[in-house]
């Protein structure tokens, strides 16, 4: 609704990098018959995008803010999926300037049929890491599955290990380290990027936790979900990239 004021809270909250979800396509599955479904219901496009419209706004106000803009983007592993996500996200980059592109590697990625590609992620990874015009990113949980997140780790310039200490996560500073290696040697990721929560905090200084555990880890970057969580956490962020 209000671009520009949500772009100039992420700059002022000390960050340098907005990622911009495009779509939400987690509850889509592509079944062994080849057919996409979105919980119980068939659905005919095999890719889709909230209003481009209201992306292209708030792109240019995080360009305006001096954010590197990214996109973060939900896809299902079929021929027709992947080519429609590489042609929206590649007409989009040109127009409003994207620095990479994230695939967010959860369920469609990990519970779908791959029939179209013999069954194979391999192939799947390589088809659509081969029509990307911008560098990929690719988001997981920290125990994502090997067999199918790795293909598209593997062909990524970097990954994002989803080290989210949360109330409910189960996850503490220490769980950092060993989550950081997982996704280099299981998944074979080239470079990490670390993520934080700003969302179900136990208390405040627990970003500054996750920051410095992932500094710890020689990992210089991170992205913080959500952009909502400022509303309660940026003071805090504030001090930690101060």
């Amino acid at each position: 609704r209000d671009p520009q004021r949500w772009a100039d809270r992420i700059a002022e909250s000390g960050c340098k990098r907005v990622d911009i979800i495009v779509n939400d396509l987690s509850r889509w599955r592509v079944r062994k018959s080849g057919k996409v479904s979105n919980g119980w219901r068939r659905v005919s496009r095999h890719f889709e995008t909230y209003d481009t419209d209201k992306l292209e706004a708030f792109a240019k106000a995080c360009h305006d803010a001096d954010l590197s803009v990214n996109t973060l983007f939900w896809a299902v592993p079929t021929r027709k999926g992947f080519i429609n996500a590489a042609c929206w996200l590649h007409t989009f980059a040109d127009v409003v300037g994207v620095d990479s592109h994230v695939l967010d590697a959860e369920e469609p990625i990990t519970r779908s049929s791959y029939v179209d590609y013999g069954d194979d992620p391999e192939r799947a990874a390589e088809h659509l890491a081969s029509m990307l015009t911008r560098p990929l990113g690719v988001t997981h949980i920290g125990y994502a599955p090997v067999e199918t997140v790795r293909p598209f780790v593997r062909r990524a310039q970097y990954a994002i290990p989803q080290t989210y200490l949360t109330k409910t996560s189960g996850l503490t500073p220490d769980s950092i380290p060993r989550l950081i290696e997982r996704a280099k040697t299981k998944l074979g990721a080239k470079a990490i990027v670390g993520a934080y929560a700003m969302y179900r905090q136990p208390r405040p200084s627990n970003i500054a936790a996750t920051i410095e555990a992932l500094q710890a880890c020689g990992v210089e970057r991170a992205v913080g979900w959500h952009a909502a969580g400022l509303r309660k956490y940026a003071k805090e962020l504030q001090k930690v990239v101060a």
